[in-house]
């Protein structure tokens, strides 16, 4: 349990030379925070020494890692969006276009869709 020691704003910021304590801060505004709050906090409970176990990170969960397992897929999804587009481009010009595009949109999205998916999962991983 914590017990608030002080208390401060961005107008009288807290100066405090204690460690140990528990600072929580909050701002007011979306963009560029011009105020914020600050809360000092002492530690009064008694701590917990116990073990610690930290979950083990993959690789594919560090800083700049990309997944290269979703390269394949990407690759899949790419072929098919060239097989619906070149299926799609037959298919208007042997029957009446309008009625082929009503017909290849849901198709189209879906593929686009699942490409896009994949492409993301090849960027690397910045948070």
């Amino acid at each position: 349990m914590y017990k608030v020691a002080a208390v401060g704003d961005s107008q009288h910021p807290v100066r405090d030379n204690t460690l140990s304590r528990l600072v929580l801060l909050t701002a007011n505004s979306a963009q560029v925070p011009a105020y914020y709050l600050e809360v000092d906090a002492d530690l009064v409970s008694a701590p917990h020494n116990g073990y610690v176990i930290l979950p083990v990170i993959g690789p594919a969960e560090r800083a700049m890692a990309g997944d290269t397992s979703a390269l394949v897929l990407t690759m899949v999804w790419g072929l098919a969006l060239v097989v619906v587009a070149v299926g799609g481009s037959l298919a208007a010009v042997r029957w009446s276009a309008w009625p082929v595009y009503l017909v290849l949109a849901p198709a189209v999205l879906a593929v686009v869709w699942n490409l896009y998916e994949n492409l993301a999962a090849l960027l690397p991983n910045i948070y």
